[in-house]
């Protein structure tokens, strides 16, 4: 077989995957049977929360080091929060960088039996950039 037949026969092959699995969600759609596909209606329909909240991180213990930081943030403002005395908030610009020089940062000290507690938890919310803690009834949340 030579070179160029053989070239289209792999992208043939290769090709058949896609529209086997194409065509099959159409089937399904236009038949009204149950389809697990986000394809619906002529376009893709995912909830992003819930797609992004699988890769949440959570906390089992209180991240007490500043090099434990928690980023929230936008790209251009972000806090570096952590649980040192309570709960520290740190301020970071981009255009500080390489130096990082902070405008400014805030210690809630009477958040400190919340982070210590054995019952501690906490998660980042990737999607809603939002750090929330709790334990024992009391909660707290920086986004």
């Amino acid at each position: 077989m030579n070179s160029k037949c053989s070239k289209k026969i792999r992208l043939i092959l290769a090709a058949a995957p896609l529209w086997f699995i194409l065509s099959g969600s159409i089937f399904a759609q236009s038949t009204g049977d149950s389809v697990t596909t986000a394809w619906r209606a002529g376009r893709f329909l995912v909830d992003t929360a819930s797609v992004v909240g699988r890769s949440d991180i959570i906390l089992g213990h209180a991240n007490l080091l500043a090099r434990q930081v928690m980023p929230l943030g936008n790209g251009r403002l972000g806090v570096a929060v952590w649980s040192a005395d309570g709960l520290t908030a740190q301020l970071n610009r981009a255009d500080t960088l390489p130096e990082r020089l902070s405008p400014g940062q805030v210690v809630i000290p009477g958040l400190s039996a919340l982070t210590s507690a054995k019952d501690y938890t906490a998660r980042l919310n990737l999607y809603d950039g939002e750090f929330r803690e709790q334990c024992g009834g009391i909660k707290a949340a920086t986004n």
